[in-house]
């Protein structure tokens, strides 16, 4: 009996003391979990260093490659730029004189030239007498008047006004388009300085006027002659008050071809570009411009021009030809 009793107060105290440790066991795992959490959390007084947070990190990083793309945009665009530029300067800086006239030539014009060149439109000028064009731009002082162009036949130029130097001419042809009056009166009074005697025998003809005189000399000399020194009505330079015949006392004032090789013939050869003024009909160059020498025809082309077609001898028609891209053994017009 009392055996029995020993072994139940026993057993009781194992069942007592395996209570307590699972209870103390529980306590300590439950007192870890609560320092492990302890640990995890930061104290609000804890002073954080600037981007220590993760989540404003990967803003940071996102801005920065955001950042870094914008840059690559930038210097790839910069990089681009002057490349863009400089194309866009060499289209702006390309002159527009032909291939062919520079070749035939070998010299390029100058800028003033080449500003002068852009108001014109080369697809008006022909170079066919077989199939004669009516000119558009009539008023232009690049107009080309030959066999192979013809004006209307109500044309009259503008701002005609007559040159302040003498006229030794008949009748009233002493007319010129201002811009042409201004630099032929500067020629005559520079030539003057120089112990050079020119003045101006026949200027600015009416339509009906030339018609009047190319029947006279048909009549004295024939067509076919008449067409070598003198235009048909309409197809005359004289009509758009940029030209003029000049003489001298040495020749009586009249016209004659040996008017070239007196002093005011040759001051005039190797001087007029200076005014803006070419001489018309070189020699030598009838196969191009129609018409025989004529050493005392004085066109007004503006200096550039002068200048340039003086440099390299060409005609009016050759010039003309060539920068259209055309050769002068192509054009037709004797």
């Amino acid at each position: 009996m009392k055996k029995i009793l020993l072994l139940t107060i026993t057993a009781i105290f194992a069942i007592s003391s395996l209570s307590c440790s699972s209870t103390e066991l529980y306590k300590q795992k439950n007192n870890k979990k609560k320092y492990i959490s302890k640990t995890k959390e930061k104290p609000n007084n804890t002073i954080k260093p600037e981007n220590e947070e993760q989540p404003n990190n990967k803003k940071i990083n996102k801005n920065k490659k955001t950042i870094k793309t914008e840059n690559t945009i930038k210097n790839q665009n910069i990089k681009n730029k002057p490349k863009n530029q400089k194309n866009n300067n060499e289209t702006l800086n390309k002159s527009i004189q032909s291939k062919l006239l520079l070749n035939y030539t070998g010299k390029k014009w100058s800028k003033a030239l080449e500003n002068e060149m852009k108001k014109i439109d080369f697809s008006d000028y022909n170079f066919d007498i077989n199939r004669p064009k009516l000119i558009k731009n009539v008023n232009s002082i690049y107009v080309l008047v030959n066999k192979a162009n013809y004006l209307p036949q109500n044309f009259a130029p503008i701002n005609l006004v007559r040159p302040k130097t003498k006229y030794m001419g008949g009748g009233n042809r002493f007319y010129l388009r201002e811009i042409a009056a201004k630099n032929i009166d500067k020629l005559i009074s520079t030539a003057k300085k120089n112990g050079i005697v020119i003045n101006t025998v026949s200027s600015y003809r009416t339509i009906a006027y030339q018609k009047i005189l190319f029947n006279s000399y048909a009549q004295r000399d024939g067509i076919e002659n008449a067409n070598k020194y003198s235009a048909k009505a309409g197809f005359s330079e004289h009509h758009t008050g940029l030209c003029s015949d000049v003489s001298s006392p040495s020749m009586n004032y009249s016209l004659g071809q040996n008017y070239g090789n007196t002093k005011e013939g040759i001051a005039l050869k190797n001087n007029a570009h200076k005014f803006g003024f070419i001489i018309r009909y070189p020699k030598n160059k009838d196969k191009f411009t129609g018409y025989t020498y004529e050493p005392w025809h004085l066109r007004y082309v503006g200096v550039e021009l002068a200048t340039y077609l003086h440099e390299t001898n060409l005609s009016f028609e050759e010039f003309l030809a060539l920068q259209k891209g055309i050769l002068p053994s192509s054009i037709v017009i004797k």
